[in-house]
């Protein structure tokens, strides 16, 4: 799992995460994704690169997104593949996980 986080000046924060969120990929990506949206208002996760999420992944996602929006703020996962669109969307957390296919879309939707 490689991740990378990119603060921008419009109070974003943008997670890239590439590889496979599994078991392996989650506890490589557990601290930095925490550690990224404890300090961030919005945040916009880039899961272009994630062919395949595991529960663990989806824990990982879930607990971060609640901890942002329970500051008021959002986190809206982007280019995510069609399998792990399916995982989320079977597991019926689309709607606490919101997904979009750009980040243009997901800076629309944060700005309001």
């Amino acid at each position: 799992m490689q991740i990378s986080v990119h603060k921008s000046d419009d109070a974003v924060t943008r997670i890239v995460l590439e590889g496979r969120l599994d078991v392996a990929g989650s506890a490589t990506a557990e601290l930095p994704v925490s550690t990224a949206c404890g300090a961030a208002k919005n945040v916009i996760v880039d899961m272009t690169g994630v062919a395949f999420l595991a529960s663990i992944g989806i824990r990982l996602l879930l607990a971060n997104a609640k901890a942002v929006t329970r500051r008021g703020g959002r986190m809206i996962l982007v280019g995510v593949q069609d399998q792990v669109r399916q995982t989320i969307t079977m597991s019926g957390l689309a709607d606490l996980l919101p997904m979009v296919d750009d980040e243009e879309t997901a800076r629309r939707l944060i700005a309001g």
